[in-house]
């Protein structure tokens, strides 16, 4: 069992844990709502910006600045040390896309965004579904209470309250 600092819980953690819910579980429900309906390329985009919020998370992890550049930039340039990344520069074009293919590069999101589960200390309600908004803007309420309590800044809510 992982013990964290609570400054680290209050700013990271709690980034991380917004970050994921709010980018990388929509990805994740973005690309299984393609892949039911049949549509390959939305799934793939979806995929492709699943893995790209997968990237942006472990950024936040490791301290490394935040990125703005597009995701095929870094990774065609092998800036991406990200495996994120490099997973995402590996994949083919939508046009060589077959559906077994498909299924194996979900697999490797899910397989990625696992991992990233793993590492945030809590998880935040899905703030996409009409009973999950309501609970994630109370937890919402319940850290920037915890954070005053330690001294800390309210939290920059991106996406929600800025």
């Amino acid at each position: 069992m992982t013990i964290y600092p609570t400054a680290w819980i209050l700013s990271t953690g709690m980034d991380l844990a917004w970050h994921l819910a709010d980018e990388v579980e929509a990805g994740v429900e973005d690309m299984d709502g393609a892949l039911t309906s049949g549509d390959l390329a939305t799934a793939f985009e979806s995929a492709r910006y699943t893995l790209n919020a997968v990237a942006l998370a472990w950024q936040r992890v490791d301290g490394t600045p935040l990125s703005t550049v597009e995701p095929e930039f870094l990774a065609a340039l092998g800036h991406a040390r990200s495996r994120a990344l490099a997973t995402y520069a590996s994949w083919p074009a939508v046009s060589e896309l077959t559906e077994e293919r498909m299924g194996e590069l979900v697999a490797e999101v899910r397989g990625q965004v696992a991992e990233l589960r793993a590492a945030v200390p809590f998880e935040l309600p899905n703030l996409r579904s009409p009973d999950g908004l309501m609970p994630g803007l109370r937890a919402a309420r319940l850290i920037d209470g915890l954070r005053a309590r330690h001294g800390l800044p309210p939290f920059s809510w991106p996406g929600l309250m800025t």
